[in-house]
């Protein structure tokens, strides 16, 4: 699909094994929910897209959903995970960061 650039050549959705909720509730939170002020949102990349996009190498991220609107403007962390499946995480939902 990327090569065509044509959606149909995408595999179906559901093929794709999904190992973490990403599902389109988790990004539907209202703006008023406390929980945008209230936690650390990160956004997970494979190696080497996360050090790129930090040596700025990489300038765009498409993901299959939009980003919660609550989020536009705010600092995202970045959290690269090892190489592995596309649309497969490799991390839990949530984790602390700690202050090691």
């Amino acid at each position: 699909a990327f090569l065509s650039r044509n959606k149909s050549d995408l595999p179906p959705r559901k093929s794709l094994p999904i190992l973490s909720s990403t599902a389109d509730e988790s990004h539907s939170k209202s703006l008023d929910w406390p929980g945008w002020n209230a936690h650390t949102f990160g956004l997970e990349m494979q190696d080497p897209w996360a050090h790129k996009l930090l040596l700025g190498e990489k300038t765009i991220e498409t993901r299959a959903y939009n980003l919660p609107t609550a989020l536009i403007g705010k600092k995202i962390e970045i959290l690269q995970s090892m190489k592995g499946i596309a649309g497969v995480s490799a991390i839990e939902d949530r984790f602390d960061f700690g202050n090691d």
